[in-house]
């Protein structure tokens, strides 16, 4: 017997998720204001995305829709719909709209325990499910969590290495009419920024990107680096500075 890997077969099926998830949405989609700078550069400079992207992304879509048939019953279909806000301006596609939830594959290597540690791990999440709601009309929105890189850990809570099975929990998050007032007023003058930007084409007004979309340590070279293939062309302010403390930027090597 032998057993031979199949390069072109790979290559074919790579093709094809990634041809699908770069398709481009048209207009403003609630996921371009989570990361307004990234979004803003796709648009306008559209790059393939990298491999470990297509296998991230592949795999949480097959977590998601496994997850949305269990919830519905409906088999092989992502239920993921496509929905206007005429009030906002902008698109958005939750997850499940009868059920108002929301499904996320996290790779966490350690639960939340605390309602505290639950609004930080999931303040991204939660400004997602804000947006849902605000166009839903509604105060409340469910978060379901499914943790696939957690590590073992000891009674203290301790990791003591080796992963363990993967957990799923459920959340529900709900706002006060102060808090959604708030959100109104974020959303509204998010769009606007956004809308500035792309008439404009510059990027300046828009608000930085998460931390992590723009350098992360990465745990095997011990360092951190650049993670953003935009980075040199945004020039975030705070952070494009460190290039001349030494932050390496593995794009820049790419176009040597």
């Amino acid at each position: 017997m032998r057993i031979l890997r199949n390069s072109k077969r790979e290559r074919e099926l790579f093709n094809k998720v990634q041809a699908t998830l770069e398709k481009e949405r048209e207009g403003i989609h609630a996921s371009d204001l989570l990361a307004p700078r990234l979004s803003y550069f796709r648009k306008l400079f559209p790059l393939p995305l990298a491999p470990e992207e297509v296998g991230y992304f592949a795999a949480g879509h097959g977590h998601h829709m496994f997850l949305v048939h269990l919830d519905t019953g409906k088999k092989g279909e992502s239920q993921e719909e496509s929905c206007t806000s005429k009030k906002y301006g902008i698109t958005y596609s939750p997850d499940l709209r009868k059920s108002k939830a929301e499904f996320k594959t996290a790779r966490y290597m350690k639960l939340p325990v605390t309602e505290k540690q639950c609004i930080k791990d999931f303040d991204r999440y939660a400004k997602q499910c804000l947006i849902y709601a605000l166009c839903e009309g509604v105060t409340k929105w469910h978060l379901y969590m499914l943790y696939i890189g957690l590590r073992k850990v000891d009674d203290a809570g301790k990791m003591v290495g080796g992963l363990q099975a993967p957990v799923l929990q459920c959340y529900t998050i709900m706002w006060t009419e102060e808090e959604l007032a708030e959100g109104d007023e974020w959303l509204r003058n998010q769009v606007d920024l956004f809308e500035e930007a792309l008439e404009t084409k510059t990027h300046a007004m828009l608000p930085l990107c998460e931390e992590w979309q723009c350098i992360r340590f990465n745990t095997q070279t011990r360092r951190k680096e650049v993670t953003c293939p935009y980075f040199t062309k945004c020039k975030p302010k705070g952070r494009y500075e460190l290039l001349k403390e030494g932050l390496h930027n593995p794009f820049a090597e790419e176009k040597k």
